[in-house]
């Protein structure tokens, strides 16, 4: 009877001993009165960690496990400046003041870019190579998750995320463990990227936005989690006075009306602009300084006028700032002067082009000129000289000559710089 008593108390201590002490930490048993007792590794914690440790079990051995990438607003604008600084100096292309004041602001802060700057100067290999180390630095932490199905919606999508407080962050490609616990971080309005590992054009990497916590949960966190693929793009005051842009990314749903509102007056006739739209949001100091009655936000390129908002969805006493802002939108109208600036650019779209026939037949000859471009080399993607030939004359136009008698409908590409053509010849 003693032998199975102890077996069951090794068993219940491998999980946590349940244990009472004295005021000076000693174990005690028996009846005796104990001015303090303490009780450490109690029940309910061996539960819980019970819990955790099934959840574990699950990130590797579940067909729900995936990988999560935390999503930054301000690192994604930093990541994108910094692309943009490495394009323009590979391209030889001078710097503008604020890619240099950008530069500067790095250079104090990461002693390896500032090094390769003073050493090899900042056009130099080096020197992008620190860059792209702060790009992996600033692209955040992957970490091992179960996401569950919940909801199925037109409108939206609803999953539910279990994810550890503290975490071994992941490697990709190839997927493995890394020995570095560190905190998760999750809350509500936290954003991620829901890295699916399968070919992009199958099953393309998804955005979510945490936007309900389980508060019954303590093992780990769990919450809510809806399809947040929209890009919302606000204008930020930076200390110094200046503006940037910032994209962040969210949920959004609408417009869902199906009628307009017709007016006339004076014989002068106009439809109101009813369109409405809801947006979830991330909740922090850019957004809540922002999102104000009648102000305008773009949203994947197009304009809305914010007609109110609720800052306090999701957010708890412990941690104010975080949570997600609820958001209603109205269709607005564009300014006149990016009406001009879209006008302008599509006509700049249409002035190059490559003049000439799509389809040819058997035995054609055809002449394709570019029209509106800059000096440039001619292109023809095709090596099998029994279907055309091709030469280029004293205006530097493409002649084709076509040779076969046969249709060949998966065609060819003609190029003349950044201008492309595809042509396909057609049967007798």
């Amino acid at each position: 009877m003693l032998d199975s008593i102890n077996n069951m108390r090794n068993r219940v201590g491998y999980y946590g001993e349940v244990k009472r002490v004295d005021e000076s930490g000693t174990e005690v048993s028996g009846k005796g009165k104990y001015k303090k007792v303490t009780r450490v590794h109690d029940q309910w914690t061996r539960m819980r960690e019970d819990k955790l440790r099934g959840l574990r079990k699950a990130l590797y051995y579940s067909y729900q496990a995936a990988i999560c990438q935390p999503y930054s607003a301000s690192d994604d604008a930093l990541i994108k400046a910094i692309v943009a600084i490495i394009t323009s100096i590979q391209d030889q292309i001078e710097l503008t003041e604020n890619q240099l004041a950008t530069l500067d602001a790095l250079e104090s802060q990461y002693e390896e870019l500032a090094a390769a700057g003073a050493e090899f100067g900042r056009t130099s290999a080096e020197y992008i190579a620190a860059l792209n180390n702060i790009i992996s630095d600033k692209e955040g932490d992957y970490f091992r998750c179960l996401i569950n199905h919940d909801k199925l919606k037109v409108d939206y999508e609803d999953k539910i995320i279990s994810i550890p407080f503290i975490e071994n962050t992941v490697s990709i490609d190839p997927v493995q463990d890394n020995d570095d616990w560190v905190e998760t971080n999750f809350h509500n309005g936290t954003v991620f990227k829901w890295i699916h590992g399968n070919k992009e054009e199958w099953v393309p990497d998804t955005y979510w936005i945490v936007y309900m916590q389980y508060s019954e949960e303590t093992a780990y966190f769990r919450g809510e989690i809806r399809k947040a693929d929209e890009e919302i793009t606000i204008i930020v005051i930076n200390d110094d006075g200046t503006e940037s842009e910032k994209t962040y990314r969210g949920w959004m749903t609408g417009p869902n009306e199906e009628t307009l509102m017709w007016n006339v007056k004076k014989g002068v006739v106009w439809n109101d602009m009813n369109y409405t739209k809801k947006l979830y949001i991330t909740k922090d100091a850019d957004t809540l300084a922002y999102f104000k009655r009648f102000d305008r936000v773009i949203i994947n390129g197009k304009s809305w006028e914010v007609q109110a908002y609720n800052d306090n969805y999701s957010s708890s006493a412990s941690n104010p700032d975080s949570g997600i802002i609820r958001v209603a939108l109205k269709e607005t109208y564009t300014s006149t002067d990016q009406q001009i600036r879209e006008m302008n650019a599509a006509d700049q779209s249409t002035d190059s082009e490559i003049t000439g026939p799509d389809v040819l037949a058997p035995y054609d000859e055809v002449r394709f000129s570019a029209k509106g471009a800059a000096a440039a080399e001619w292109e023809v993607s095709i090596a099998d000289n029994n279907i055309i030939s091709y030469s280029i004359d004293d205006n530097n136009d493409l002649n084709i000559v076509v040779l076969t008698t046969k249709a060949y409908r998966k065609g060819f590409d003609i190029k003349y710089g950044d201008l492309k053509k595809h042509i396909t010849i057609k049967s007798l």
